[in-house]
């Protein structure tokens, strides 16, 4: 009966505080602190919106309860008032995914399975953009080439992560990841599990699909590039791309830069570096990538093999 008398003004009110939330959000605030706004007198629209769980107090603070609003009370906010809870409902995911990757994150033995989910997220991401004459040199069609090269994503992962930790780390990493259901479970489970069951990094080939993986090798020098990578660039871009793959599918620019601020602040406590030094470590690691592949042509002048900053790269 309550809520009947003072809906209209309740829904005002939910719409200014789910305005607060995002502004605050949008400003760098963290939606665990943010959307409380001052509010003089607690009278029966907010005592109200406590009651039925929409809001919450402290003293003559209020703001947007973290919880999502009920479908029988988004029905009644306007067009603007239902991408505010929308994007307030993803921060609600958001927050939750960062906690229990920030968890993740915290068993060192993890890591070797985090790098590579995270190489190959980054490579199958990736368009591989190489000269045509090496593509046709090994057989490949210009279609042919970015199907196969994205498909041994996770042989090309494995190759390099293996420089760093061995086949028994990274089984013990992925046991332990496959373990932790709890934390694994709100990084949307089944897609997570399911990508593991698929790019595991020993699965085993067949003739036929060994001798392709080769070709793609060939095609990029790859045993180049993974003996050049030094394992704090692994490590970074693993983890990083980690995180990009948890967050595949958020779809709002405040819940996706809340995540990537939180991986950041992982990764660099991680390996000990500021965001800048892992960033120029990328940048130095793809010269020197550059440089061990690039040939000549005719005319001894070198050219790259490929376009290397679109295949290894830093997500955001």
């Amino acid at each position: 009966m309550r809520w009947a008398k003072t809906k209209s003004s309740g829904i005002t009110l939910l719409q200014e505080l789910l305005g607060q939330f995002v502004d605050q959000i949008e400003r760098g605030v963290n939606p665990t602190a943010a959307g409380w706004i001052e509010k003089p007198a607690l009278d029966s629209v907010v005592a109200t919106l406590v009651e039925k769980g929409l809001c919450e107090r402290t003293g003559d603070r209020i703001r947007i309860a973290p919880r999502p609003i009920p479908a029988e009370v988004l029905t009644e906010l306007d067009f603007d008032g239902k991408w505010l809870a929308d994007v307030h409902t993803e921060m609600i995911v958001a927050t939750e995914i960062a906690a229990r990757t920030m968890k993740i994150y915290g068993d060192g033995a993890r890591y070797p399975a985090l790098a590579f989910i995270g190489w190959t997220r980054m490579l199958e991401t990736s368009y591989f953009p190489v000269i045509v004459d090496r593509v046709l040199h090994e057989n490949f069609s210009v279609d042919g080439w970015f199907i196969n090269a994205k498909k041994f994503a996770p042989e090309l992962s494995a190759t390099v992560v293996k420089k760093w930790w061995s086949q028994d780390e990274l089984d013990i990493a992925f046991r332990r990841l496959y373990a932790d259901k709890p934390n694994v479970g709100a990084l949307r489970a089944e897609q997570v599990l399911n990508y593991l069951r698929r790019v595991s990094p020993s699965r085993a080939l067949d003739k036929s699909d060994n001798e392709v993986f080769e070709r793609v090798s060939r095609v990029l020098k790859w045993d180049k590039v993974s003996e050049i990578l030094e394992k704090d660039d692994v490590l970074s871009l693993g983890l990083l791309w980690f995180a990009d793959h948890v967050i595949a599918d958020l779809d709002y620019p405040e819940s996706l830069t809340f995540i990537e601020k939180e991986a950041w602040a992982l990764v660099k406590k991680i390996v000990d570096k500021k965001v800048v030094e892992i960033g120029d470590g990328v940048v130095k690691a793809i010269e020197r990538i550059e440089r061990a592949t690039s040939e000549t042509d005719a005319t001894r002048k070198r050219f790259e093999i490929a376009n290397w900053d679109n295949i290894i790269r830093l997500p955001w």
